[in-house]
């Protein structure tokens, strides 16, 4: 799932890929606490975050 997005969120530019991240990032905060390795998942959310707002 998350390498998916961030795949298809790399295509993508402006606004759509802007959104594409928040929303994968929103994800992942919202998944970390049921995940197997959760400290990953919260370590992942916030390096998505970067990527949404590196232009």
């Amino acid at each position: 799932m998350i390498t998916n997005a961030l795949k298809s969120a790399e295509k993508m530019s402006g606004a759509a890929r802007t959104a594409a991240l928040k929303t994968l990032a929103g994800q992942l905060d919202q998944g970390a606490s049921g995940a197997s390795d959760a400290a990953r998942v919260r370590t992942l959310a916030p390096a998505v975050r970067e990527l949404e707002s590196a232009k």
